[in-house]
């Protein structure tokens, strides 16, 4: 059997800095409530992203915003559609 090269251990800070620049706010408008739903989310792929079901249950309309560059200056972009949910697994 072939060996797999040893993990080598990440710190807290190392782990944040790869895995942040994929992570996303989301801010949805819902049918039946004046209040908005707030949640995260997170990219698998450009222009997918990922999210729990009691965030998008109901909505309306939504935006997904990130923070790019070094700056980290917010952009928001409108929530086109959804792709599927699993509502069992939330």
């Amino acid at each position: 059997p072939q060996r797999l090269p040893a993990a080598r251990a990440l710190t807290a800070k190392q782990i944040a800095a790869q895995s942040l620049p994929s992570v996303v706010l989301i801010v949805c408008d819902h049918k039946d409530s004046d209040e908005k739903v707030i949640g995260s989310g997170f990219f698998i792929e450009k222009g997918i992203v990922v999210t729990n079901y009691h965030v998008i249950r109901g909505m309306q309309r939504g935006i997904v915003q990130v923070a790019v560059g070094p700056n980290k200056e917010r952009r928001n972009f409108r929530i086109a559609r959804i792709l599927g949910f699993d509502e069992e697994a939330d």
